[in-house]
């Protein structure tokens, strides 16, 4: 994406939102805007959002889903050459199931629409997270992806889907992709074996993996980006300590 002047540049806590009558709230991006858009849900009050897209318009979502919490967004890309990057980091831990739900559209030509998850399930966790990209018939020159890696610790974590693409167009290209790695307790004692606390070893399985969902957003959001990452490390760390499987 090219970088945004200023003045087409805007920011949004999604927690500030509220729905009227149940309805989902909807956010319209004008012709030329750049939106920077952020989620942490809180516990009992899960974050769900529709984004509207016209045509230049742009969209950084991230979202931070701890254990217990969940967000479900969309984003339906409207205008002609307007771009969603949407990533997220989701966490789950034992007792505290979370849920994570992405879901671009684009009915727009010349439009691209990225959706990737890293998701964190510890011993007992439980994690539902749902990817779907799709393209509308009569689109040319579009490009979608959803993208989902799953880290799982111990023996027992669940990350439940697999990303989706849904193309009902052929000039345009696509893709979707699903890893899942177990960072095993005897990784964790391998590394502190070395010298390592146990949230310092915990912290440096997961850094690259949260950086690189929190990274992408216009400089002007660069203390936001590294907030978000360290706050996904912590979480993370903190889940592992009460991991039921350690000692």
């Amino acid at each position: 994406m090219n970088p945004p002047t200023p003045a087409s540049l805007k920011s949004l806590d999604l927690r500030t939102l509220s729905a009227n009558d149940g309805e989902i709230p909807v956010v319209r991006v004008a012709p030329g805007e750049t939106l920077v858009a952020f989620a942490v849900p809180e516990l009992e009050k899960p974050v769900s959002c529709c984004f509207e897209l016209a045509e230049g318009a742009k969209l950084f979502l991230r979202s931070l889903v701890r254990p217990g919490t969940s967000a479900e967004v969309a984003v339906f890309l409207l205008g002609d050459r307007s771009e969603a990057d949407v990533r997220a980091v989701a966490v789950s831990e034992a007792g505290k199931p979370s849920a994570y739900s992405s879901r671009t559209v684009s009915t727009a030509s010349n439009t691209r629409a990225s959706s990737d998850v890293a998701a964190f399930s510890m011993s007992g966790g439980d994690l539902s997270v749902t990817t779907v990209a799709e393209i509308g018939e009569g689109v040319f020159g579009a490009y979608a992806e959803a993208v989902q890696s799953s880290v799982l610790f111990g023996n027992s974590g669940k990350v439940r889907g697999i990303p989706e693409l849904r193309i009902g167009s052929d000039d345009v290209k696509a893709r979707h992709s699903c890893s899942v790695e177990r960072f095993s307790d005897e990784k964790l004692f391998y590394l502190r074996s070395r010298g390592l606390s146990e949230s310092d070893a915990v912290a440096s399985l997961v850094a690259a993996k949260t950086s690189s969902a929190f990274s992408g957003l216009p400089e002007n959001f660069v203390s936001l980006s590294e907030n978000l990452c360290q706050s996904a490390i912590s979480i993370i760390v903190s889940a592992e300590s009460n991991n039921p499987s350690q000692g």
